[in-house]
């Protein structure tokens, strides 16, 4: 059966019939397997994984962004009305009460994001890592992650070598192929396989999706003999 590992064993798909390399998994919802999944995200319809990782959290900070500036921007006015009556306007205090509770969900969202970013870990392994019930899903207690290589080399092997595109939506610079990974000098060679069902990869599309925004794609594949990432 799939399962998570994280020593580089042949691991096998047992709906695509296929073998598939480390941290891809199976997406239920689009029928295929995934590398490096980090989750099904339903407001852009795509999975979220080593080929538009970027593009999603340039999405949330961005989207997060333009929410706090709408709030912002017409902070005062929103406060100002309920001391004018013939200044109340309905849609616009539903606007704003929008981009207020967007602003607030993105910017948890973002605080996630950014944390699993930076200890090189996805959302599917860090809800599989809750579901066995570690303390600390992101390091400290429980199973050594392989593949936190430091704070530094993690943020840029998910937003690129170069800083000042970071907040460009190219992937200049990102490493990696999807298929092989970079390792912790100290992280043992195996690790122990365990299984990582469809409830793991859907609980994971309910937390790290919680705002609409712009469709971002990238579709990633893998066949028999060879693993292959199409983005779109």
């Amino acid at each position: 059966p799939a399962a998570a590992g994280g020593g580089g064993e042949l691991r096998f798909c047992s709906k695509c019939k296929v073998y598939k390399p480390d941290r891809s998994h199976h997406c239920s919802r689009c029928q295929r397997c995934v590398l490096k999944m980090d989750h099904h995200c339903p407001w852009t319809s795509r999975c979220v994984g080593h080929g538009n990782y970027k593009y999603y959290l340039l999405l949330i900070t961005y989207g997060t962004a333009c929410s706090m500036f709408i709030c912002l921007h017409n902070a005062a006015r929103f406060i100002g009305q309920w001391h004018h009556a013939e200044l109340r306007d309905t849609v616009f205090s539903l606007v704003f009460v929008w981009a207020l509770f967007m602003a607030v969900q993105g910017a948890l969202l973002n605080r996630l994001h950014y944390k699993l970013a930076a200890a090189n870990v996805t959302t599917i392994e860090w809800m599989e890592k809750q579901r066995r019930g570690e303390e600390d899903a992101l390091a400290g207690r429980g199973e050594v992650n392989p593949y936190d290589v430091g704070t530094a080399r993690n943020m840029a092997l998910a937003w690129g070598r170069y800083k000042l595109l970071w907040l460009a939506p190219v992937r200049w610079g990102i490493d990696g192929d999807g298929v092989h990974f970079e390792r912790r000098h100290d992280a043992p060679r195996a690790v122990a396989a365990r299984a990582v069902t469809d409830a793991d990869a859907d609980r994971a599309s309910a937390v790290s999706c919680s705002a609409p925004s712009p469709r971002t794609a990238a579709t990633t594949t893998t066949t028999t003999t060879s693993t292959t990432t199409t983005t779109t």
